[in-house]
């Protein structure tokens, strides 16, 4: 046998037992005498302490990384090959925590850094107040991200993962039957393989548009945590799920307001002027408050440009008869006096 491959057969094993040792010293019976063996281990070989930091290294970035589908299908292929030289340790690995620190750095070792720098290469977006942005997205596909809105993008071998983190985003998805498409929001799951769907998050609320294709949406189920809510999304239809409701209601699509703010313009229908305020200081990093209840439950009807606030308060003043009031940044809307009467 040539001297490479029993180097590396030799670099195997050290990686080997300093995954068992790692795990190991995670053990509840871990005592003063394994402590005492470990670092007698540790002095043998130089290359023995360099094992360990490793372990230490991928166990974090396992760590972050424990609830990910397919981590733990990697997981468990890799106890499948490890498990008989597992059985004959000494340690018990039954606590899951300690097998998870073994077989987490074991697969990592043997298939090397390169899958676990895939997995941690997650790149982020994200928009300023006021600010839009279209990201093309590494497959095709594209995103694009309305106003105070952070995604980060993780795409691997077998899927294509967005997370919403906050904001709204439009996808253009591009097919491929091989790796679904799926986004992540306020805990619930959009899975797409070819379409065009919109992504909302509004304080405790998550909105799903589509405007092509079918879309999937996965939700917890509050009466049972092993349970998903699954709600078929078709072109034209739309979701407004609020975490732990118990059903998914299916409505018509807003697709006139979504294909607005994509052209900088915020489209109203009959909204109140509570819901169009609240739609409105999404853009501005001024505050506009309406301080009249009756006020409020107006109806206002419109397109309005984005970056033009002046007009937007003039419309409030002319349709509403309102006055408005600023401060700063903070500008107040109120009941107009009342206008005499005509003679």
């Amino acid at each position: 046998m040539n001297q490479s491959v029993t180097e590396k057969k030799t670099r195997r094993a050290i990686k080997a037992e300093a995954a068992l040792w790692f795990a190991k010293l995670r053990a509840p019976e871990c005592d003063a005498e394994l402590q005492l063996d470990f670092d007698t281990w540790l002095k043998e070989n130089p290359a023995h302490e360099l094992a360990y930091e490793q372990c230490c290294t991928l166990w974090l970035m396992t760590n972050n990384l424990r609830d990910d589908e397919d981590i733990q299908r990697e997981l468990v292929s890799a106890r499948q090959e490890l498990e008989p030289g597992y059985r004959q340790r000494s340690i018990r690995l039954n606590n899951p925590g300690n097998w998870l620190a073994y077989a987490a750095v074991m697969m990592l070792f043997c298939i090397g850094f390169i899958f676990s720098i895939n997995y941690l290469s997650e790149e982020e977006f994200s928009t300023r107040v006021g600010e839009q942005r279209l990201v093309q997205l590494p497959d095709g596909s594209t995103a694009m991200l309305n106003t105070d809105t952070v995604i980060s993008v993780h795409y691997s071998g077998k899927k294509r993962r967005i997370r919403l983190r906050q904001g709204e985003a439009y996808f253009d998805v591009h097919k491929d039957n091989q790796r679904p498409f799926e986004v992540s929001a306020a805990g619930s799951v959009v899975r797409a393989l070819g379409t065009e769907f919109n992504v909302a998050i509004r304080e405790q609320t998550l909105s799903v548009d589509v405007a092509d294709g079918v879309v999937e949406l996965r939700s917890k189920n509050p009466l049972n945590t092993d349970q998903s809510i699954i709600t078929e999304i078709r072109e034209g239809e739309a979701v407004n799920y609020k975490k732990g409701d118990e059903a998914t209601k299916v409505e018509a699509a807003r697709l006139a307001r979504i294909s607005a703010w994509q052209t900088r313009k915020i489209y109203f229908d009959a909204d109140t002027l509570a819901d169009a305020v609240a739609e409105y200081n999404r853009y501005i990093t001024e505050k506009i408050t309406v301080v009249d209840n009756e006020l409020n439950q107006q109806r206002i009807t419109g397109i309005f440009h984005l970056g033009d606030l002046d007009t937007f308060i003039f419309s409030l003043e002319q349709a509403l008869n309102a006055r408005v009031e600023r401060s700063g940044k903070n500008i107040l809307v109120m009941k107009g006096l009342d206008l005499p009467a005509e003679s």
